[in-house]
């Protein structure tokens, strides 16, 4: 994922990549399986409980993102019951949703990804920083971490390996 987005941000501020690099995000049948089986376990806590659990460990991990959202006068505890972080959160369900529905069709992956990176690479102008993709993808896997219960090594390196860790 952070491979895609990392990729279409590039390629919005000129920077893009070689076509040989374009091409290292496929993941084998088994980690392919593993994260379809990971991510079902998610969805028994409530659609939203994974996305709000990723985006308020962003938003701790660089609180300076907060002010991207418009959410920077919002205490660190009232965060989750903001409109625009829950708002926020079903957008991080929704996509990871769609990256696992989808994740044997590449295509259909990048031509989201392309869209989702167009649209942050707009935001550069409000302060995003493409760095903060690695944030993301640090706070992704440790809630992959935390929901498999530090067990499922196998697991945890697919995890790593989707968003790009």
């Amino acid at each position: 994922i952070i491979y895609f987005f990392t990729f279409i941000f590039r390629s919005e501020t000129g920077n893009d990549l070689s076509s040989s690099q374009k091409k290292k995000h496929f993941l084998c049948k088994r980690d392919r399986r593993l994260l379809e089986q990971s991510w079902r376990k998610t969805r028994k806590t409530g659609s939203e409980h994974i996305g709000s659990k990723i985006f308020l460990m962003v938003l701790t991990t660089q609180p300076d993102i907060k002010a991207i959202f418009g959410m920077e006068k919002i205490p660190q505890g009232r965060l989750k019951y903001d409109p625009r972080f829950r708002q926020h959160a079903v957008v991080f369900t929704k996509t990871f949703d769609f990256v696992i529905k989808n994740i044997e069709y590449t295509d259909k992956l990048e031509a989201h990804f392309e869209s989702l990176g167009r649209r942050h690479a707009a935001m550069q102008g409000r302060g995003f920083d493409p760095a903060y993709w690695e944030t993301f993808a640090e706070c992704m896997t440790q809630a992959a971490v935390e929901w498999e219960g530090n067990r499922q090594r196998l697991t945890l390196r697919a995890w790593r390996a989707l968003v790009g860790v």
